[in-house]
């Protein structure tokens, strides 16, 4: 974890974590709030009062610390957590935000309550574009600049949010201990029997708990349903094996790479990929693809040269004219490895 202190009474933090908990006490302040974003991999939080809530990729969540329930430990389903927490003690900030913002005047009270209304611990709500860019952006800044660059985007974060609508807040659902706990005791299980015949059924009658509520309780907890959880163990069992992994289609591999972290393993994420594979690409999962023959000047032509090589790839379409293979969808295929 790294900490930032951007003015006087408002401190950035970053998370990386890669491990499957930690103990996180945040001492109760009735005039400090805190803005949390999720970036990657997902967060458990164990509230006092008993009920577990959870935060996945593009969530943010923003609430007081007022309350003793506040106090937590942070369990991480995938083992992995990146994100941003930005820490505000109004008492402190509000003179330091008025001398900067004059004519825009913010009112840090007001804003943490047009999110905090509803709910003890604040709310949550799904990332929108406008945030996503964001926060996005403070996750990869030079060194040289770090200081000014976050004073700034700070500033830009609470215009933002005392204006943006509040209508995409939502309750984020919350579980028992009981219902968390028999969702591990499967996870545990999978992980460990995920090359036999598992389906949803042997495992509610294993457990003892209706199918739908393993459903609901496992996707709430790792963000991913049961049978794409046990797709990811046998892929990642073999990768780990050293076993060749081959992707049927080029979205296929985007997909597989923009779900593959940097020590190469897969994981279940949601949501769009921005991911431009081009010669030079270094490859964390696939290792060959079967794919047809792409039309000339396209990007997936970068794609298969980033795995075959270009002039291996020039190469093999001077064949397929030679030979009048057929192009583009519904044509013929290629297998390269």
């Amino acid at each position: 974890m790294s900490r930032h202190t951007v003015f006087d009474g408002i401190d950035l933090l970053f998370l990386d974590v890669k491990e499957e908990s930690v103990q996180f006490y945040a001492k109760s302040h009735t005039k400090t709030f805190a803005i949390n974003h999720c970036e990657e991999g997902r967060i458990e939080c164990k509230f006092t009062s008993g009920e577990y809530l959870y935060m996945g990729p593009g969530d943010m969540s923003l609430g007081w610390h007022t309350h003793a329930d506040y106090q937590h430990k942070n369990y991480f389903p995938t083992k992995l957590f990146k994100g941003i927490v930005l820490l505000v003690d109004v008492e402190k900030a509000q003179p330091v935000l008025d001398s900067l913002v004059s004519e825009s005047h913010i009112n840090l009270t007001t804003l943490a309550e047009r999110f905090c209304e509803h709910s003890e611990y604040g709310m949550m709500m799904e990332e929108t574009e406008s945030v996503r860019q964001i926060f996005s952006s403070l996750y990869k800044v030079p060194d040289q600049i770090k200081g000014h660059y976050f004073k700034l985007k700070v500033i830009e974060i609470f215009l933002l949010l005392s204006v943006i609508s509040t209508s995409n807040n939502e309750k984020r659902a919350t579980y028992r201990k009981q219902q968390v706990d028999i969702v591990k005791a499967v996870n545990e299980y999978v992980s460990t029997q995920f090359m036999k015949r598992i389906t949803i059924e042997t495992l509610s009658e294993q457990f003892d708990v209706p199918t739908s509520t393993l459903k609901r309780c496992f996707k709430g907890v790792y963000g991913t349903t049961i049978h794409q959880y046990l797709k990811e163990c046998r892929i990642n069992a073999a990768k780990r094996n050293g076993r060749r992994i081959i992707a049927v289609g080029t979205t296929s591999v985007r997909t597989l790479e923009s779900a593959t972290n940097d020590d190469g393993v897969l994981q279940g994420i949601s949501g769009w990929t921005q991911i431009f594979i081009y010669p030079g690409y270094k490859f964390k999962m696939i290792d060959a693809l079967v794919t047809n023959f792409h039309l000339p000047q396209s990007t997936l032509l970068m794609l298969i040269s980033a795995l075959a090589g270009r002039e291996h790839c020039l190469a093999a379409y001077e064949e397929a004219v030679r030979e009048r293979y057929r192009f583009f969808s519904f044509g013929d295929a290629m297998f390269i490895r």
